[in-house]
């Protein structure tokens, strides 16, 4: 038989050793956390930057057609001659 020294060691290394595991598995599922919400911020930033660069798109292209318009116009005035 073993002795109760070798016993209460293999006992200690056990539990030691499930303990680890255990601080190992809440690492990894905070450290995935962390990603998951790495991840969703990022997808948020992307479409926000997205949205402001349509936005953008939009106005300049608005304003072109202002510009456009204008010139036409500008264009279409009669011209009056001066006396």
């Amino acid at each position: 038989m073993c002795d109760p020294v070798s016993l209460a060691s293999l006992a200690i290394g056990a539990a030691s050793q499930v303990t680890s595991f255990m601080g190992a598995t809440q690492q990894a599922k905070t450290q995935n956390q962390l990603a998951e919400n790495n991840r969703i911020e990022a997808n948020a930033a992307a479409s926000d930057q997205y949205a402001a660069i349509q936005n953008r798109m939009l106005q300049e292209k608005a304003a072109a057609s202002r510009d456009l318009e204008d010139a036409n116009q500008q264009t279409l005035r009669p011209v009056v001659p001066l006396r």
